[in-house]
């Protein structure tokens, strides 16, 4: 065996572990997610109920997300991501054995997804930053499609077992599998090679305590400045999380209303979505992409405003569906262009806390969708929202090209062509 073959086989090996136990993770909490969402959904019936439940997890994400940032590049990125996925466990068994006594509060609901939030918030930079420590920089774009593509199999599969359960089983049975998933994770997380970053000396004009908080995460502002095609990715991320996505967040709600409320409709509208996700994630794992990532954030986004007026305008189910597939396709173009764009640009030192920074800013755009879209569907046709959405989105990117020039294409490139990335021993890697 060559040593080229060698550090093949390692390095498949280890994000193969890593993966899998993250993707263990989020097929439990996938399953539980969507019980919790159908529960609330045919109790209540309410848009402000659901959307408390979308808030209750993102707003505290977004508590956290600087928090975990910074620690990420302070600390053993392993063991970070273990504590959060090991402290998930316990807190998800403590709501299963409430429920499994017979309480059923939705406040407790509501408490774990805050607690779930806020350990997200840490293990989230972690997760995206160590990902370039495994993988070799011309996988990168493949790697985060492959992960979005079984994201998107978990997706797919998790509404359709759910929906089983939720007939079959105590809800509080439902956490149960949720936190022994956890548990795996963090068994499967001590298999994985995962060296500590090294650190410089510690300098004796360095800030410390709080201080230090503020100048790692001014380094990270400042760094994240100087590129700006990162800073207009963001901007675009961020205004299409805060008014587009809540639209797609409302599904259930709106299949419920327009047609019906039997869980094997909701069932279909999600698992359209996925499938959608997994085609998506598949052809941009084959695929490769663009060497221009910004280009292809561009495009979803135009096809995004689109599908959020075909919404909308579904007179059927079987439309909506439709609408679906196709709009789920371009999730994984959006997500994996934006995730791998920064991976490449940015130095592992300062990866976690501009990721941390990443989702600060789209955390706290989310909510704030949330809550004024959760409320507006108890009192307005959720229809015509979702074309006003579609026009709110298709003006905004008009701006954006206006404001590049007349002459300016709409999705005129904004991040380098990336052909080649210094490793951790200095050789430059071809990105493919």
């Amino acid at each position: 065996m060559t040593p080229e073959t060698a550090n093949t086989r390692s390095w498949l090996r280890d994000t193969a572990l890593f993966l899998g136990g993250q993707l263990t993770a989020q097929f439990g909490t996938s399953i539980s997610s969507y019980a919790v969402i159908w529960y609330v959904t045919l109790k209540t019936g309410s848009g402000t109920q659901y959307a408390l439940l979308i808030i209750a997890s993102q707003i505290t994400m977004a508590l956290t997300a600087m928090i975990g940032g910074v620690w990420s590049d302070r600390y053993w990125r392993k063991v970070l991501i273990m504590a959060a996925d090991g402290l998930t466990a316990l807190a998800t068994l403590s709501l299963a054995v409430y429920f499994l006594h017979g309480h059923d509060a939705l406040w407790m609901i509501v408490v774990l997804l805050a607690v779930r939030g806020l350990l997200s918030g840490v293990r989230s930079p972690s997760v995206s930053a160590s990902l370039p420590q495994l993988a070799p920089t011309r996988a990168l774009l493949r790697v985060n499609s492959l992960n979005s593509a079984a994201q998107a199999v978990i997706a797919l599969g998790s509404p359709a077992i759910a929906a089983v359960l939720l007939i079959k089983v105590p809800l509080g049975l439902i956490f149960l599998i949720d936190a022994v998933a956890s548990t795996a994770a963090v068994f499967l997380m001590l298999l994985v090679h995962l060296p500590r970053l090294p650190h410089a000396e510690a300098a004796t004009d360095k800030p410390t305590g709080l201080r230090s908080y503020a100048h790692e995460i001014g380094q990270a502002v400042h760094t994240l400045r100087h590129h700006a095609g990162l800073v207009r990715v963001v901007g675009v991320l961020a205004f299409f999380v805060c008014v587009v996505i809540p639209v797609a967040q409302m599904t259930p709600v709106f299949i419920t209303r327009y047609f019906g409320a039997e869980q094997w409709k909701l069932a279909a509208g999600e698992i359209a979505w996925s499938s959608g996700m997994v085609v998506g994630g598949l052809i941009m794992m084959a695929w490769g992409g663009l060497r221009n990532r910004t280009t292809m954030i561009m495009a979803s986004a135009i096809w995004w405003v689109f599908m959020a007026a075909a919404m909308g305008l579904s007179p059927n189910l079987i439309v909506f569906c439709i609408v679906m597939v196709l709009w789920g396709a371009s999730l994984p173009v959006l997500n994996t262009s934006a995730v791998t764009a920064a991976q490449e640009q940015i130095e592992h030192g300062m990866l976690g806390r501009v990721m941390g920074l990443f989702n600060l800013i789209l955390n706290v755009s989310g909510p704030i969708g949330m809550a004024v879209f959760g409320p507006l569907t108890d009192h307005f046709s959720m229809r015509w929202m979702c074309v006003a959405v579609g026009a709110a989105g298709g003006v905004f990117l008009l701006v954006l090209r206006l404001r590049g020039g007349p002459s300016a294409p709409l999705l005129a490139p904004v991040l380098p062509d990336v052909t080649s990335k210094m490793t951790g021993d200095g050789d430059a890697v071809e990105l493919a």
